[in-house]
C-alpha cells in the first residue's frame, strides 16, 4: 500500500512538472495571456489527470465543463463533472473500475441591491465510491458581496437547502430526506491577468439532526498560457460526519487540467 501511494504521488509531481512546462512554452499570444474576462458568457471545458483518495484511490482522467451567462440583474451558471474511479474491497483487496463520479448543476444569482442578491443553486450527484446512487440538492438565500475588485473578490451566502438521497448499502437502495442550514463561500485573488486563485465552501447541517453536516471545500489555481487556454491545479475536499455505512468520512480530489476558454 506504501509503494503504491508513493508511486501515485510520484506521477501526479511528474505531472505537475509537464504541465507547468507547458505553462511556461512560448505559445502564440503568451506575451499578453490573460484569460477572457469571466463577467458577460462563457463557456469553459477542462481534460485533465485526477488523483483521489478516501472511498476511491484512483490516478485517471476527468472532464468538466462550465457555461455562464448573465441576462440583466441574473447571473446564470450550468455545469457538470464526471470521472471514472478504482474502488478496493476491503475484504478481497480486488479494485474495480466500473463506479463513477457524476455531478451536474445550475446556479443563479439575482441581485436586489448593489452587494445583495438572492441566490438558487439546484444539484445532482451520483458519488459511488461514497455509497451514493444519487443526491438531487435546492438551496436558496440571501447572498451578499463584501468586496469585488479587479484584485480580489469575497462573496458569502446563508439560507436553507432540501435534498434527497439514495443510499447503496449491503446491495439495498435506501432513500433519505432533509431539511438543512446551508452556507457558501466565494473567494478569488489574481496575483496577475494571467495567475488567479480561487477558494469555495459549502456547508450544510440538518435540521432534523445536528450530527449530520456536510463541508465541501474547493481551492484551484489558474495560470494562463494563452487567451483561450490555461494550466489549473486544484484540490476538493469533502467531509460527511454521518457517512454511509462502512463508508470513510472524508474524500479529496486532486486534478491537474487543461482548461479551454470559448
Amino acid at each position: 500500500m506504501q509503494q503504491n501511494a508513493f508511486c501515485k504521488t510520484r506521477r501526479l509531481c511528474n505531472s505537475l512538472i509537464i504541465f507547468s512546462f507547458l505553462a511556461m512554452l512560448p505559445f502564440p499570444g503568451r506575451a499578453n495571456p490573460a484569460l477572457k474576462s469571466d463577467g458577460g458568457t462563457g463557456l469553459t471545458v477542462s481534460i485533465g489527470y485526477v488523483s483521489t483518495s478516501g472511498n476511491s484511490e484512483t490516478t485517471t482522467g476527468n472532464f468538466k465543463s462550465d457555461f455562464h451567462t448573465r441576462w440583466g440583474r441574473l447571473h446564470f451558471k450550468a455545469y457538470g463533472a464526471y470521472l471514472f474511479t478504482d474502488v478496493t474491497n476491503q475484504e478481497s483487496g480486488v479494485k474495480s473500475r466500473d463506479t463513477e463520479k457524476i455531478e451536474a448543476g445550475v446556479k443563479t444569482d439575482y441581485s436586489i441591491a448593489e452587494k445583495s442578491s438572492i441566490f438558487t443553486n439546484i444539484v445532482w450527484r451520483k458519488d459511488e465510491p461514497s455509497g451514493i446512487d444519487h443526491n438531487i440538492s435546492l438551496a436558496s438565500g440571501y447572498g451578499r458581496t463584501f468586496f469585488d475588485t479587479d484584485q480580489s473578490m469575497l462573496k458569502g451566502g446563508a439560507g436553507l437547502e432540501g435534498f434527497q438521497e439514495e443510499k447503496l448499502i449491503d446491495g439495498s437502495h435506501i432513500t433519505d430526506s432533509a431539511l438543512a442550514i446551508y452556507f457558501q463561500v466565494d473567494y478569488r485573488y489574481r496575483f496577475s491577468k494571467n495567475n488567479t486563485l480561487k477558494f469555495s465552501n459549502e456547508s450544510r447541517m440538518s435540521l432534523s439532526d445536528n450530527n449530520d453536516y456536510r463541508v465541501a471545500n474547493a481551492l484551484s489555481y489558474v495560470s494562463a498560457i494563452n487567451h483561450t487556454l490555461a494550466l489549473e491545479i486544484s484540490y476538493q475536499h469533502n467531509y460527511k460526519n454521518l457517512p454511509v455505512n462502512n463508508k470513510r468520512k472524508t474524500d479529496s480530489t486532486t486534478t491537474v487540467n487543461l482548461v479551454f476558454h470559448f
